[in-house]
């Protein structure tokens, strides 16, 4: 407390000293560090979180189209690792319907699915093809094929049943948000096509 020249009491000026400044300063920004720090990962928790998601449901789309396929199959025209296509029931009596699924020969790449369907009116068949993209380029897969006995076959004759395994990714490595998703389907059953070759090709 101060007294001016006619003995009046004056408070003293309140305020901040310069260190004081400094090191409020210095907490406020280790608090908007760790603030930013916390939204930055829940952040990119959140975009791994739904790009998990979508892979695990574009993988259960392609293996329930897969099975589809595989339990109408009739018979298998081309099965390798990383190619495989059969002949289904057709649709009607006019009808050959086909289907293709194919990634590249290194097992990396798109994998597509391929229907045709052959129509034949008035002795003219007219072919239409519909292809669908079920993953990305940065996917690896790898068909496997077994005989009625449960072992491992490469004859078109002995293939009774299908499995597919595969790798799929999403997302970038530099915003750490890449996610890999694996998944292996179960043995599908070709219950329509008839076994022709022994259980042991």
């Amino acid at each position: 407390m101060y007294l001016t020249k006619d003995n009046r009491p004056v408070a003293p000026a309140v305020g901040f000293t310069l260190v004081e400044l400094m090191v409020g300063m210095s907490i406020s920004l280790v608090v908007i560090a760790g603030i930013l720090s916390a939204y930055t990962f829940v952040g990119r928790h959140l975009v791994r979180l739904g790009n998990q998601q979508q892979i695990e449901a574009i993988s259960r789309r392609a293996f329930n189209l897969l099975a589809d396929d595989v339990g109408k199959a009739t018979s298998v025209d081309l099965a390798s690792s990383t190619q495989l296509a059969f002949t289904l029931l057709p649709p009607n009596a006019n009808t050959i319907r086909t289907v293709k699924y194919s990634c590249a020969s290194t097992g990396v790449g798109p994998l597509t699915r391929v229907v045709v369907d052959k129509v034949t009116v008035a002795g003219v068949t007219t072919p239409t093809t519909t292809t669908t993209t079920l993953f990305d380029s940065s996917t690896t897969l790898d068909f496997n094929y077994f005989n009625l006995a449960g072992k491992t076959t490469s004859t078109l004759l002995g293939i009774k049943r299908i499995e597919l395994a595969l790798t799929s990714k999403t997302g970038s490595s530099a915003s750490r948000t890449l996610m890999s998703y694996s998944a292996v389907s179960p043995r599908l059953v070709l219950r329509n096509k008839p076994m022709l070759g022994s259980t042991n090709s």
